[in-house]
């Protein structure tokens, strides 16, 4: 993979980024990881998909693990996506079970909710997976992907 410098990216402009990102993977996928190890955070976020993408999924792991000591993520879907789709790569679904919980303990979400409910649902318990998405619903009332699931359990109970 290409070396990218952090004076490299502080001198790109937007526009040349988003032609970086546009063009040949491998070297998009340089400067996306140039800016994760620069500490940029929505970057970190797409390099992590992007090694899960490519069945890296120790490495997304990590990189989620590393996005989550910013508190600004503790309640982004995509950061906690990432973290909780790669935990479950790596360890299973009972650590994201576990992971799910605690991170919904200090920073409700609606996201945290789903893979409680989820990983519930893996695990065969129904009735928890519905309480995880009903207080999801309690913390964001119009969330789609906790109505629907919500409303599966709820038929099929």
């Amino acid at each position: 993979m290409e070396a990218v410098s952090l004076k490299a990216l502080a001198s790109v402009s937007p526009r040349a980024f988003a032609d970086i990102l546009a063009g040949p993977p491998e070297r998009a996928a340089a400067w996306v990881a140039a800016a994760a190890d620069h500490g940029i955070v929505d970057a970190q976020a797409v390099y992590g998909q992007y090694l899960l993408d490519k069945n890296r999924p120790r490495y997304a792991l990590a990189i989620g693990q590393r996005l989550f000591t910013h508190k600004d993520v503790w309640t982004d879907p995509g950061a906690i996506t990432l973290l909780l789709n790669a935990t479950a790569r790596v360890w299973g679904v009972d650590s994201v079970l576990a992971t799910a919980r605690r991170l919904h303990a200090v920073a409700p979400s609606a996201r945290s909710s789903l893979f409680i409910g989820l990983s519930y649902e893996t695990l065969g318990d129904s009735t928890a997976a519905l309480a995880a998405y009903r207080d999801g619903l309690r913390t964001a009332p119009g969330d789609s992907a906790l109505a629907a699931r919500t409303a599966a359990l709820s038929h099929s109970q």
